[in-house]
């Protein structure tokens, strides 16, 4: 294809060069490493660009190109798909850039740029959004650029799965209409410190998981879907507010170390692991009805957190928290092993419960009383190995232990000298007390009292 020069520069095709800011049409510019490395057979062939991108199948010709040093400038297009896999692994592209007045570039496809390690500037400002696919994990249009650093996307909505995943040069970047983060699409990006994303309402699975500088919570203010890990091992996080958030998937803040006192003043559940390994965690809860599995697991600064709501709490809920005298106005069921190896419990404030599971307390080696006034069945071993336990209260109880004999309920309890239960217990085991009953006496001289 022929070719001129204007101004020095190479123009084919028709159009005008011009200059700066005064483009009128629409330009995006391609910055190599070298113009010798493009992948096409000519640097300045419209048609061999035009083939590249798939046009028009995937949009707008290009109308003209000009190459300036290391630098492709095509011109004209609109409406263009950059299409999947594209410049992937590509290490000799430097910046892509939309200049002019309007733009070309609408949608950038499922891992377009991925791992184009020296990728460092992308300005596609008309870009609603980067697609990704989530297999092991998401891979997306700018997945693994290390080099990334410089970001213009005033127009993107959406972040697909793995979007921007491990580029971890990104430290500040602004996506203003940005509304949806996929699964993946920040995670990894340890550069990120503040980014701003005003209008995030949801993060998917893993969408900022193991940004470790991260000390901003994109899109708090709004944001009402968190997925699993969302921010997990974020542990420069420390006091985010979510406002609007009313429930999460689990795992969403899974290993946040830094997290001290976030807000989340709807939530009204917490997940499976949501703040597992939080341990400098100390805020309170005032509307939570229930938790999850290993919901605050080892959670060791939570010592005294108020619930007013909860309901309930499941498997290990605080496995090895911190907890000394907390209050549970609201909590009717304990599950298994909720309060696991909680050491420094001393004394529990929770009179409406009802049931204590399997394991409910076994080895709160520091808990030395206990109440539970309308509690009906207890689970086997629920307070095995409190060896600082020294009288407890269970005046309505009909199931201790899960059998009428030794369930080990009170087993290694060496201390304790009374135990409350009604009349019923001590015929229980044909004619006999109860067998976990019968093991105090007989192990221990406990004082058995019925009511």
């Amino acid at each position: 294809m022929p070719y001129f020069k204007y101004n020095g520069k190479f123009l084919v095709s028709a159009g005008s060069y011009v200059g700066g800011a005064g483009l009128a049409e629409t330009q995006l510019d391609l910055v190599w490493d070298n113009i010798a490395n493009v992948p096409v057979a000519s640097a300045s062939s419209l048609s061999d660009w035009n083939t590249f991108f798939a046009l028009p199948t995937n949009g707008s010709p290009f109308t003209s190109v000009v190459v300036d040093g290391n630098t492709v400038k095509l011109q004209g297009g609109s409406g263009i798909t950059i299409k999947a896999f594209l410049f992937q692994n590509n290490a000799n592209i430097i910046e892509v850039q939309e200049v002019g007045a309007s733009n070309c570039i609408d949608i950038v496809g499922d891992r377009a740029f991925s791992s184009a390690t020296n990728l460092a500037i992308a300005t596609l400002p008309g870009c609603t959004e980067v697609q990704g696919t989530l297999l092991s994990q998401g891979y997306g249009g700018f997945y693994n650029c290390t080099s990334l650093s410089s970001v213009n996307f005033t127009s993107l909505v959406t972040a697909g799965p793995g979007a921007f995943g491990f580029c971890t040069s990104l430290t500040t970047p602004s996506f203003p209409a940005m509304t949806a983060v996929g699964d993946g699409a920040f995670r990894s990006c340890t550069g990120l410190t503040t980014p701003l994303m005003p209008s995030v309402t949801t993060v998917a699975a893993r969408g900022f998981n193991g940004c470790t500088n991260l000390t901003f919570a994109p899109g708090a203010a709004v944001v009402t879907t968190l997925g699993i890990y969302s921010f997990g091992s974020c542990t420069s996080l420390t006091n985010p507010s979510f406002p609007a958030l009313t429930s999460e998937s689990g795992f969403a803040f899974f290993g946040c170390s830094g997290l001290t006192t976030p807000s989340f003043p709807e939530l009204l559940s917490v997940g499976t692991s949501t703040f597992s390994g939080c341990t400098n965690l100390t805020s309170s809860f005032a509307k939570v009805a229930t938790i999850g599995t290993d919901g605050f697991k080892n959670c060791t600064s939570m010592t005294t957190p108020s619930f007013p709501l909860l309901v309930a709490v499941n498997l290990r809920s605080f496995w090895g928290a911190g907890l000394t005298t907390p209050s549970f106005p609201s909590l009717t069921n304990i599950g298994e092993q909720s309060f696991l190896s909680c050491l420094s419990l001393t004394s529990i404030t929770a009179a409406l419960v009802t049931t204590v599971g399997v394991q409910g307390f076994n080895s709160c080696t520091g808990l030395s009383s206990i109440s539970f006034p309308d509690c009906l069945t207890v689970g086997s071993s629920a307070w095995g190995g409190n060896t600082s336990m020294t009288t407890a209260s269970l005046p309505a109880v009909t199931n201790l232990g899960g059998t009428a004999f030794n369930d080990n309920v009170f087993s290694g309890n060496s201390n304790m000298t009374s135990l409350t239960v009604p009349t019923a217990m001590e015929t229980i085991n044909a004619g006999q007390p109860d067998g976990d009953i019968a093991q105090l006496i007989s192990n221990y001289g406990t004082i058995i009292t019925y009511v």
